[in-house]
């Protein structure tokens, strides 16, 4: 005797599956645990900067600010909203990459978070790696939707803890 099952629990499965991705334990929200995968994704926002700016992708880089996002830079200067955002990133001369470290990130029940972390400029010279510059960000994030984008990011440069000896 054959036995015949059919699609009927294949069309099962799909269906459960469905309803799961629609229930309302997670319509509401992006993730299933709620906030405790927020700092995860904002590291990898912050990440995804350093790639985009060593990639120098305008538009990768561009869209992980708001529309009204600030960038500042110190001396280098503080750029307000996509467009002036999109004019100096294309300006920059690539080459060199970022390594950022040491992520402290705070969430808050409002969909907004800060995070702190430092940033080292690596470059080749003469095929060598050498450190071009580095400091730390200062930044303050918005959960737009199941995203998490730059609203400021603060650029400080480090400067030498102690003077020169004589």
């Amino acid at each position: 005797m054959t036995r015949r099952t059919g699609r009927a629990p294949l069309l099962a499965a799909f269906g459960l599956l469905a309803a799961l991705v629609a229930s309302p334990a997670t319509a509401g929200s992006c993730w299933a645990d709620g906030r405790s995968s927020d700092s995860a994704e904002i590291a990898g926002l912050l990440a995804r900067y350093a790639h985009m700016a060593d990639a120098q992708d305008v538009a990768g880089f561009v869209g992980l600010f708001t529309e009204d996002g600030v960038w500042d830079l110190g001396d280098s200067g503080r750029f307000t909203g996509a467009e002036a955002i999109r004019g100096f990133f294309s300006k920059i001369p690539g080459g060199g990459r970022h390594v950022t470290s040491n992520y402290m990130i705070d969430v808050a029940a409002d969909g907004t978070a800060t995070a702190r972390s430092y940033v080292v400029l690596m470059g080749l010279e003469e095929g060598k790696p050498v450190i071009r510059g580095g400091g730390s960000y200062a930044d303050m994030l918005v959960r737009t939707g199941c995203t998490w984008k730059i609203r400021s990011r603060i650029f400080a440069p480090w400067k030498p803890a102690m003077p020169p000896a004589p």
